[in-house]
């Protein structure tokens, strides 16, 4: 009979286990997917700043002309 428990008893907290590791998971994915979704915004915003896109128009065009000098 001790048996029997012990193996109902195992089966019952390995299942609960599983249960438990799998919610984890959904939450860490979750998680995971709304912090990348926020460096994915946060990156678009800074790519397309004002700062960012003149200067890069500058650089380019100063390269332009340092090859046309040449």
């Amino acid at each position: 009979m001790g048996w029997l428990l012990n193996d109902m008893m195992e089966s019952t907290v390995t299942e609960k286990c599983k249960q438990k590791h799998e919610y984890i998971s959904t939450v860490i994915q979750k998680e995971l997917n709304l912090w990348f979704k926020e460096r994915k915004y946060d990156l678009h915003v800074f790519a397309n700043s004002f700062v960012i896109t003149e200067n890069y128009r500058k650089s380019i065009r100063s390269a332009a002309n340092d090859t046309v000098d040449d």
